[in-house]
């Protein structure tokens, strides 16, 4: 629930239940009529010192009250009562109701707290952290859980006196790619990933995340090339910007492979879940990536999340490195014979 505005009113509207169900949160045009509604209808609408009153099931990040959270967040006040109380008081967290971590609220149902369990899991994890909890993503992962990521703390490369960076002991290096579709401040971002495969571990070295026209695109596409030498295999979504970018710099760099998804986004991930679930996909510590955060987090709500980019360009590369050679039945384990000895810098 959301309240707006801070002094005494002398009316208030309210808004209820903008999306009838989950299927409807899930369509993008269903979410911008709403947003349409809000600025051409609503507002224009309101008198001074009106409040407002939104109630509604949070489906998505980018709901109604999630865009108005992220637009105009000094002048709304958020209430969410959790059916069960998830806090954390080692973050300073309170419960509203002053329940412990784990309680369930008091019920007109006479529901027990095995009852309670039982609704659970018969809901299923989106529908109850939705309906019960107030959040438009649960919070270990709706996908991917929070606590699959493994993470590594020692730099898994070198430096070369030209400032190129060489990966120790790797199989394979890619770099990723996901190009936004317009060169604004309001569209999705560019992503620029590099990954490499050491035997049946995919391991994440390096990301561009930001919002860039395309001369930056291709400027940044061309300084992580050089960067990262060993990426023979550049991954680029065949579309918008992608397209693009293959066509400007087909004569200038090599082992450009435009990709082609099959399937829908949700499909191409739950495909490379099982790695991730399995502890086969590492990432940088924080310390080494302060961005690192962010993109668990946005791996954590896809795909209810405002963005996915990030998710986009690591799933094309874990699919290239890790899912492709198990479907072709080639072997991810190099013979101990024929590989780089621990340690050792290929010549790469």
């Amino acid at each position: 629930m959301e309240l707006r505005g801070g002094r005494r009113t002398s009316a208030l509207r309210g808004l209820d239940d903008a999306y009838r169900d989950g299927k409807q949160a899930d369509s993008n045009a269903w979410n911008e009529r709403v947003q349409s509604w809000w600025e051409e209808v609503a507002v224009p609408r309101l008198g001074p010192g009106v409040a407002v009153v939104i109630v509604g099931t949070r489906w998505r990040q980018d709901d109604i009250i999630g865009w108005l959270q992220e637009r105009d967040g000094d002048i709304w006040r958020v209430i969410n009562i959790p059916a069960q109380a998830d806090h954390d008081p080692a973050k300073g967290e309170t419960d509203l109701l002053g329940r412990e971590p784990g309680e369930y609220m008091e019920s007109t149902r006479q529901r027990s707290f095995e009852d309670w369990e039982q609704r659970k899991k018969e809901m299923g994890t989106r529908a109850w952290t939705a309906l019960c909890q107030g959040r438009p993503a649960p919070a270990s992962g709706d996908i991917f859980h929070a606590g699959w990521w493994r993470e590594y703390e020692a730099p898994q490369w070198s430096v070369r006196s030209d400032g190129a960076y060489m990966a120790i002991g790797f199989d394979q290096i890619v770099i990723s790619m996901d190009c936004a579709f317009k060169d604004t401040d309001a569209s999705d971002y560019v992503v620029l990933q590099v990954w490499g495969r050491r035997g049946i571990d995919a391991y994440l070295l390096d990301q561009v995340h930001e919002r860039l026209s395309f001369v930056d695109t291709v400027d940044r596409f061309r300084r992580l090339c050089a960067k990262w030498p060993q990426a023979i295999l550049k991954l680029i979504e065949d579309k918008a910007n992608g397209t693009a970018v293959i066509n400007s710099l087909q004569r200038r760099i090599g082992g450009m492979v435009p990709i082609e998804p099959q399937g829908s986004k949700v499909e191409r991930a739950f495909a490379v879940s099982p790695f991730v679930e399995a502890g086969n996909v590492y990432l940088p510590a924080p310390e080494m990536a302060p961005w690192i955060d962010g993109f668990k987090i946005e791996w954590q709500l896809f795909p209810r999340g405002s963005h996915d980019d990030q998710v986009d360009a690591g799933v094309y590369a874990l699919n290239r490195l890790l899912l492709d050679p198990l479907l072709l039945e080639d072997d991810l384990i190099e013979d101990e014979d024929d590989g780089p000895a621990e340690g050792s810098i290929s010549p790469w």
